[in-house]
């Protein structure tokens, strides 16, 4: 059903979003450490940190334990991802 091919490519396309707080020197090195890490859609630099998409699959705590053995953050937060990226999974996904 068409239905369920949504919540399958929304669920496999963006899943999650990972908005960690840090200064500019921790963003680079968290940036270099997870680029290329798999389960990652894109980051995006935000205002006081970062912001890691990442798809439906993937284990948001194996991404923060990468962060955290790199370097100190202020803070995060895990949320679903936003419109724009789910909108942006759908896309790129095969119809």
């Amino acid at each position: 059903s068409t239905l369920f091919r949504y919540t399958t490519l929304f669920r496999s396309g963006a899943g999650s979003c990972l908005d960690i707080e840090c200064d500019e020197t921790a963003a680079e090195v968290i940036t270099r450490v997870l680029t290329g890490v798999d389960g990652l859609l894109h980051i995006d630099q935000i205002p006081g940190g970062l912001s890691v998409f990442l798809k439906g699959d993937s284990v948001p705590d194996e991404i923060m334990r990468q962060v955290l053995q790199s370097t100190a953050i202020t803070g995060f937060r895990l949320r679903g991802a936003d419109l724009a990226e789910i909108f942006h999974a759908l896309g790129e996904s095969p119809s």
